[in-house]
């Protein structure tokens, strides 16, 4: 959440948050199993992906969609 939250839609941020974005998940599969990062929800009930749609963040939203496509 705090990667979307300071994620700007320029091309440059976007590129890093989402390298970023990347490495968090994989370091925490590797750590925490049986924990789904995607899955844990901010306390306005918002998961990353649907923080990113609501708030226009266009590169990480795209970004995260991606990944749950492939």
């Amino acid at each position: 959440h705090a990667l979307v939250a300071i994620a700007d839609n320029t091309r440059e941020n976007t590129k890093f948050v989402t390298k970023m974005y990347d490495l968090l998940l994989l370091k925490c599969a590797c750590l925490f199993p049986d924990s789904n990062l995607e899955a844990v929800l901010n306390n306005d009930g918002l998961s990353p992906l649907m923080m990113a749609a609501k708030t226009g963040k266009i590169g990480v939203f795209q970004h995260i969609i991606r990944r749950e496509v492939t």
